[in-house]
């Protein structure tokens, strides 16, 4: 009965570390998912979406506006007269509409047309009268031209050139961050499958020290070995028991991490069986290149260097000199009724008029002019500081990767030879032990070597895939490598 507990055992710990509730998915599965479910990319992405209609909003400006108006009103008026107190009223009823046009040049344009309905009573001692209806037209256009402040198509189109900037930095802070979460999510996948592996290695270790100690207990039942020798195998289980629990502890909170970057942290996932396919390193010439001119990093830090151009362009036009010039034109027409309007009769005479006016204005204290520019130039300065310490940065970063990328194609190369290596150490050992030329503890020592030798190169694959990865990321070709463009716009 012991036996068949331990064979019973010995085949539950082989079995595959993945349980039946948990699904198990492939890196693109996890990157799919992740662009799909996780807060931070939604969020940048939304982001990103706000500021293109913050673009539109600032472009509609410069589009005609409507407005059109209607009104009615009653004017009483008490007069002294020669023959007593004189009680008269006007009544209106009148409608407008207008059109606003803002250029991209800075000059307002406005064209008013207006009609009034007028009537005209009065009361005296002889009686009431009423004059009207009379007809009241006129058309009136209306045009403002600043010459200083606020002159011009660069302070006209400041806030829409901002707009845009802003849509580009939102837009490159959405590549940047999705690009992070691939690297992430990938990084995450490989340390999970090294989690899965190293249990699955741990168990089928421990499954085959239960099953040396079962044959060395036959053989101490057998008379053939004494049964001293027996304790080092326990020894050996209950040492490999231990790296089971810690393991699995380990591959719980790998999953736990994936999860989260998924979006999803109650969704219990695991590592599908991965191809493993070679690894190129790249051209070193050519990483650095593409760090310095499309590392999301730098390209984030290149358009805040444009919005903060953008912007010290107008700061201190609110407070320059303001000259202003504006011009009206009006017509207009008095007349008792619809037929006679614009007719030029005697009791119907078209009037117009015109006129031009000048504004000048300035600041008697020049201190917030130079305040302006000052903060305007140094907010340029110090953007151009960071994308200078970004390029730095990046080229520092993807030195340090590739370096870590090398090392890591050389230890998975290693580590193969190794584990062949130890794998027919192991075998010779065991064949000697089957023969009495070697000990117990020489047969566990190499099995030892193999466990070791095949934990070293499943860290050296998750290592190699976590390299190339940053590498991707720090060159800007990671979202190009696994994502469409269109799930990032």
């Amino acid at each position: 009965m012991s036996r068949l507990v331990l064979l019973l055992a010995s085949v539950l710990l082989c079995a595959p570390v993945v349980a039946g509730a948990q699904e198990a998915i492939d890196p693109r599965q996890a990157v799919a998912r992740a662009l799909e479910r996780n807060p931070s990319l939604a969020a940048a992405v939304l982001a990103r979406r706000s500021a293109g209609w913050a673009v539109v909003g600032e472009d509609a400006l410069f589009s005609p506006s409507l407005q059109v108006d209607a009104s009615a009103t009653h004017n009483e008026a008490i007069q002294l007269s020669s023959v007593g107190s004189l009680l008269s009223s006007v009544d209106s009823v009148g409608a407008g509409a207008q059109i606003d046009q803002r250029l991209r040049i800075g000059t307002d344009l406005t064209l008013r047309v207006e009609h009034d309905t007028v009537w005209n009573n009065s009361e005296d001692p002889l009686g009431a009268v009423t004059f009207g209806p009379f007809y009241d037209t006129s058309a009136r256009f209306e045009l403002t031209q600043p010459l200083l402040r606020g002159a011009g198509a660069k302070v006209a189109e400041a806030a829409l050139r901002q707009a845009r900037a802003r849509e580009t930095e939102a837009e490159r802070a959405a590549a940047t961050t999705a690009s992070q979460l691939v690297r992430d999510v990938v990084t995450a996948w490989w340390e999970l499958w090294y989690a899965e592996e190293a249990v699955r290695i741990q168990r089928e270790s421990l499954a085959l020290a239960i099953a040396q100690r079962d044959d060395a207990r036959r053989r101490v039942e057998t008379g053939t070995q004494a049964p001293v020798s027996v304790l080092t195998f326990e020894t050996r289980v209950a040492e490999l028991e231990e790296g089971v629990a810690s393991a699995e502890v380990t591959r719980r909170e790998r999953a736990l991490t994936l999860a989260a970057l998924l979006g999803d942290a109650s969704t219990p996932v695991s590592a599908a069986e991965p191809a493993l396919a070679p690894v190129q390193a790249p051209d070193p010439a050519q990483a650095r290149a593409l760090a310095i001119e499309a590392s999301p990093s730098v390209r984030e830090a290149e358009a805040s260097r444009a919005l903060a151009e953008v912007q010290a362009e107008t700061a201190a036009d609110p407070f320059r000199p303001r000259l202003d010039v504006q011009g009206f034109a009006e017509v207009g027409t008095l007349a008792p009724s619809f037929l006679s309007l614009g007719g030029g009769t005697r009791d119907d005479q078209l009037a117009w008029s015109a006129g031009v006016n000048l504004i000048f204005q300035m600041p008697l204290d020049g201190r917030q002019l130079r305040a302006a520019r000052e903060q305007a130039r140094l907010a340029v300065e110090s953007a151009q500081r960071r994308v200078e310490q970004a390029v730095l940065d990046a080229s520092s970063q993807v030195e340090s990767q590739l370096a870590r990328l090398d090392a890591a194609i050389s230890r998975v190369d290693l580590a193969k030879r190794t584990v062949d290596v130890a794998e027919r150490q192991l075998e010779a050992e065991k064949k000697r032990y089957a023969i009495g030329t070697a000990t117990a503890i020489e047969v566990l020592e190499a099995e030892e070597a193999v466990r070791s030798a095949r934990l070293r190169l499943a860290r050296a694959e998750a290592d190699l895939r976590g390299a190339a990865v940053a590498v991707e990321h720090l060159t800007g070709t990671l979202l190009a490598q696994w994502v469409p463009q269109e799930l990032v716009r």
